[in-house]
């Protein structure tokens, strides 16, 4: 890991395959994020900080906040998570890309096909569903954004002072933090603030629910 670091260009497949082989039947999950395991992801999101070539982009939704309004959705939650994904793409896609994508079950009912959804984009240029045990940049998006929802909800006195389990993920959460160049104080995404965007060590931005035109 320290030689892929120290190299500054993109590890090759087999290093990729080198460094899940410790873990092969073990995923990176945030919920899984413990004091015996920490060090395993902070060494995993070591690795993903240090090249700026990724872009990270994320959406919050609140359903406890008074604004939100799941009726544009009529109740569909599938057909929401398909076209937040659609114009989460849309709005930030700056180049072709090849889209895997967290396996979700597609209601029997629903006409709505998601890669139907997300290949109508012009940068999108094919789509697969996969399980996350099979990438580890499915697992990578999983902790980041167990990060973003776990600050969300410690900002609201979610969790107990006194649990360890949570002291464990806001130790990984202020890593991450960290990174970013923010102080362990400082949210992700301010009450007063709608999106916040990082460009160093590489792209990274949070939305909440909407851009200005574009409504998620």
């Amino acid at each position: 890991m320290r030689d892929i670091r120290g190299r500054g260009s993109a590890p090759q497949l087999d290093e990729l395959d080198l460094l899940m082989r410790s873990t092969r039947h073990h995923e990176y999950k945030f919920t899984e994020v413990t004091r015996s395991n920490l060090q395993q992801y902070i060494d995993l999101l070591n690795l993903y900080f240090s090249f700026a070539e990724p872009q990270f982009h994320a959406v919050l939704l609140d359903r406890l906040d008074p604004s939100y309004n799941p009726a544009q959705w009529k109740g569909d939650a599938w057909n929401a998570y398909t076209q937040l994904t659609h114009n989460l793409l849309e709005q930030c896609l700056d180049r072709e890309i090849f889209a895997i994508v967290d396996l979700q079950g597609k209601p029997n009912k629903s006409p709505v096909h998601l890669e139907d959804r997300l290949c109508s984009l012009a940068l999108v240029k094919g789509c697969l569903r996969a399980t996350s045990d099979m990438s580890v940049y499915l697992q990578l998006v999983d902790v980041l954004l167990g990060c973003i929802q776990f600050d969300w909800k410690d900002a609201r006195n979610h969790y107990s002072d006194t649990s360890r389990r949570a002291a464990d993920k806001r130790e990984l959460v202020n890593f991450v933090k960290g990174a970013l160049g923010m102080s362990p104080a400082e949210r992700f995404l301010p009450e007063a603030e709608n999106s916040c965007l990082w460009s160093r060590p590489s792209s990274f931005a949070i939305y909440r629910g909407q851009w200005p035109g574009v409504m998620l």
